[in-house]
């Protein structure tokens, strides 16, 4: 900060690809703060560090950062992340933003947000944190399969011929979330935590589809053609006077920036198409709850058997149901919590200590990823 004359630095929770659920080992907010949340960056300024949480994680920050250097920001319930931010941001601030790990949204609001106060912003292209921590990347080593067309309703083919149909000549629709690649692909992985993507980008138009990857794919697709991951960024750049679609809620401003002005910018409308499902898809869908209303059973028989169990006896036995019912993955970490601790919206570290008594309320927020990629989320309060 001192070397580039910054008054104040953001620091993100998300990776290169705007993910929510970020492994911790990628989280350069967490190294900062310890705050262990899916949600919630930090602001550091010359003499302090601001922790900012939604209200789901106010008791949670408060547990598990040092508060002799660290400030919780406590966002209240219908508040903007924005609006919290500006109060801590002074006039004529230089403030320094992580180009790579801000979406072109969030930084066009920034922008305007702080117009009015002079405020300076300047992009960096890498993470002071991982230069720092020396924390390395890599982006290949994930099992990635292909889904069977009996789940997804459709081959990679058949979604790609609906998307060049629609869209007409002369396109181009750069993909950048993860979600949006995994239903274009029908590929999946379950290497990233709680989630069922893999690192990827990709350049839709009416030649075909790239997928920029370094992790060893299946075949897509007779329309699809799978280069390296560091070829994205040179084929971005090389386009120009088209019609580009991009996607700036989930494309880093880093990203954004490759694109020739030349282009004519538009909004991506790629997730119209997965919005609405076919009836294999239903049909899955059905299929995965059906197996999580399953997988609960075991907590109705802990209950109602003479024995006291702790909150991390449930949750133990929730994720060992769960599998048994199929699931190949957690899609969130599950939040089994008792007494006082449900008042943790987001608890997520239940305890060998607490045992669940007669009266206590106990609340079980969980879910799973089955053969199709798509995640469930159950939850259920007991008494």
């Amino acid at each position: 900060m001192l070397k580039n004359n910054l008054d104040g630095l953001v620091i993100n929770s998300t990776n290169e690809f705007l993910v929510e659920y970020n492994m911790l080992e990628l989280n350069s907010r967490y190294y900062v703060t310890g705050f262990t949340g899916s949600m919630g960056d930090v602001l550091i300024t010359t003499d302090n560090i601001y922790q900012f949480v939604d209200s789901r994680y106010h008791e949670q920050a408060d547990l598990q950062v040092n508060h002799d250097y660290v400030t919780v920001v406590k966002i209240p319930s219908g508040t903007r992340y924005l609006d919290s931010l500006k109060e801590y941001i002074q006039p004529y601030y230089k403030l320094g933003v992580i180009s790579t790990k801000t979406s072109k949204e969030f930084y066009d609001k920034l922008q305007k947000e702080f117009q009015t106060k002079n405020i300076t912003i300047k992009l960096f292209n890498s993470d002071p944190v991982f230069e720092y921590k020396k924390v390395s990347v890599s982006n290949n080593s994930y099992n990635v399969f292909k889904v069977d067309t009996k789940i997804t309703g459709k081959s990679a083919d058949d979604k790609y011929n609906i998307i060049k149909e629609y869209a007409g000549e002369n396109f181009n629709i750069i993909v950048t979330n993860l979600e949006d690649i995994a239903y274009l692909t029908n590929l999946r992985s379950y290497d990233f935590n709680y989630s069922a993507i893999f690192p990827s980008k990709a350049i839709i138009n009416e030649n075909g589809v790239k997928i920029y990857s370094d992790c060893n794919l299946p075949e897509i697709g007779a329309y699809y053609q799978i280069l390296p991951f560091n070829d994205f960024e040179k084929h971005l750049q090389s386009y120009s006077k088209s019609v580009i679609y991009a996607d700036e809620e989930h494309m880093s401003i880093y990203d954004y920036n490759l694109i020739n002005k030349s282009n004519k910018i538009k909004k991506s409308y790629l997730n119209l198409f997965k919005t609405v499902k076919n009836e294999n898809e239903i049909e899955h869908i059905k299929s995965c709850f059906k197996r999580a209303d399953n997988a609960l059973k075991v907590v109705y028989s802990m209950l109602n058997s003479d024995k006291i169990y702790s909150e991390f006896d449930y949750y133990e036995a929730l994720v060992k149901s769960m599998k048994d019912q199929g699931a190949l993955s957690l899609s969130f970490k599950p939040i089994v919590t008792s007494g006082s601790n449900t008042s943790i919206t987001h608890y997520s570290t239940p305890s060998k200590e607490k045992m669940v008594n007669e009266g206590d309320f106990l609340l079980v927020d969980y879910g799973g990823y089955y053969e199709g990629g798509i995640a469930t989320d159950t939850t259920r309060t007991f008494i």
